[in-house]
């Protein structure tokens, strides 16, 4: 199931990838594009950063019909790039499609949201696990009913969309043996097309992301258990000196493990004298 998400998602992000460098090969087909989208230009994707993706996403979901423009165009004005966008027009007619960034979109918002939070100078430790902890009831939330959300608004966008795209998923039929009586069919779908969608695509990706989400934030509570009354006030001021003192010196262990050759300062730093202050 991992397997499918990477290929998933890569390949996802590599065509999205793929209608940048079509356009950013010249500076021709940059004008083009410069010309037709008013809202958003397109953007590179970065390997390491979730904003790049978002934006990389964002520009083709809010311009759709402008997209399909631009590689119409370019098709008409230069031969040479015909087989590149009849590939990226025969992917972008697809149902499947739609509805993924559909979903990636709603995803990588949430995503970038939560990073841009934590690349901030007022960001602390109980705002970042509170904002994970958010993020995982969504996810969880969205899992239920982010897919069928999805195809509606994928059915949306291509109803206002000026083009023909199909409403539906593409049949994907599997041979089977021939069958003793004439009235079974020779050949018959598996299960629903979008059933197998959902959780060939759609499913294994929110699971892959719900483990992931749950395991950063099983660590980064740990962290916040440990240091929590340093970060909230309220929570610190409610503290007996009873209850303080154990918190100092549970940090106090915490800190020395590792640096054993640091004791002495750290016991003068972090140990009862601290506490005392």
């Amino acid at each position: 199931m991992q397997q499918i998400l990477l290929f998933r998602a890569k390949t996802f992000f590599g065509f999205i990838n793929k209608i940048y460098v079509l356009f950013s090969a010249s500076s021709k087909r940059w004008e083009l594009v410069k010309s037709k989208l008013k809202l958003l230009t397109l953007k590179s994707l970065s390997e390491t950063r979730w904003e790049s993706r978002i934006g990389a996403v964002k520009a083709i979901f809010l311009q759709f019909d402008d997209i399909i423009d631009c590689v119409n165009d370019l098709q008409d004005r230069d031969s040479d790039t015909l087989s590149d966008c009849e590939a990226i027009l025969n992917e972008i007619f697809t149902f499947e499609f739609v509805v993924a960034i559909h979903v990636w979109y709603e995803i990588l918002l949430r995503v970038n949201n939560i990073s841009k939070l934590w690349q901030s100078v007022d960001v602390n430790l109980k705002g970042a696990v509170d904002n994970l902890n958010s993020f995982c009831n969504w996810i969880q939330e969205y899992r239920n009913t982010g897919f069928e959300e999805a195809v509606a608004k994928a059915r949306l966008l291509v109803e206002k969309s000026s083009y023909e795209i199909p409403t539906q998923f593409k049949d994907k039929r599997i041979a089977r043996e021939k069958r003793m009586f004439g009235y079974e069919q020779i050949d018959e779908l598996m299960q629903s097309t979008e059933i197998q969608f959902k959780v060939d695509f759609f499913i294994t990706m929110v699971d892959s992301i719900i483990a992931d989400t749950k395991r950063r934030f099983k660590a980064l509570n740990k962290y916040f258990e440990r240091f929590c009354f340093i970060y909230d006030i309220n929570y610190l001021k409610s503290l007996s000196k009873k209850d303080l003192h154990k918190h100092c010196k549970d940090l106090t262990t915490i800190l020395r493990q590792g640096e054993k050759k640091r004791h002495s300062a750290l016991r003068d730093i972090w140990g009862t004298p601290a506490f005392q202050v």
